[in-house]
């Protein structure tokens, strides 16, 4: 069971961590004041990170049209391989535009019984 003076140390404990903890966040905020760049500077780094931002946004949406064209390229092989009736077993590599028929699976091996 806990007792009273075990809950007033923990409640001072915990009034003193929060104490530190404000101080801390105060002196943090004061450290970070002394260095402001001026109004025009501000204003270029603002207007960078927004180029940068809609960089990223363009990326993106590359990312995702190189991503549909090249599922659009892999169908377009998948169709080719059935209207020339090819096995299932062959498969169309993009990158070389070209067809490989899988190789035949290994045949099982069999353990030696260890002496």
């Amino acid at each position: 069971m806990i007792t009273n003076s075990q809950i007033r140390r923990s409640i001072w404990l915990i009034l003193a961590l929060s104490f530190a903890a404000g101080l801390w966040a105060q002196q943090a905020q004061q450290a970070a004041a002394k260095y402001q760049p001026t109004k025009e500077q501000s204003l270029e780094l603002r207007a960078l990170r927004a180029e940068a931002q809609l960089a990223q946004v363009a990326a993106q949406q590359a990312q995702q049209a190189f991503s549909a064209k090249l599922l659009e390229l892999t169908d377009k092989g998948k169709e080719f391989q059935r209207a020339n009736k090819w096995p299932d077993t062959v498969t169309f590599d993009p990158n070389s535009l070209s067809y490989v028929d899988a190789p035949p699976p290994a045949p099982p091996t069999t353990k030696e019984p260890k002496k």
